[in-house]
């Protein structure tokens, strides 16, 4: 059963970063995370996400979605080319 609570969370992150509300930057142990912080920093100043969700293919530029939880609160970090190109928590 957890398995499957795992994999909802997984294909329904792409789904919760565009109904998030927009933050301009987050404070994790190690630093700030501002667009155009590279993912190695990300994970460097957060640790490692609790999920993530990558999407890439032949014709398409490699996008990822990582989920925190940083004070209590959920954040999902966007990238693009492994770069943050979106941060908002989940509404």
């Amino acid at each position: 059963m957890r398995y499957f609570g795992v994999l909802f969370i997984l294909f329904s992150l792409t789904a919760f970063a565009q109904d998030t509300n927009r933050v301009s930057n987050i404070k994790c142990k190690g630093g700030w995370v501002t667009s155009g912080t590279s993912k190695l920093e990300v994970i460097s100043y957060c640790g490692q996400p609790k999920y993530t969700d990558v999407t890439s293919g032949d014709n398409m530029v490699k996008s990822e979605d990582l989920l925190y939880t940083i004070k209590r609160k959920d954040y999902i970090i966007s990238f693009s080319n492994g770069k943050v190109v979106h941060m908002g928590t989940i509404k």
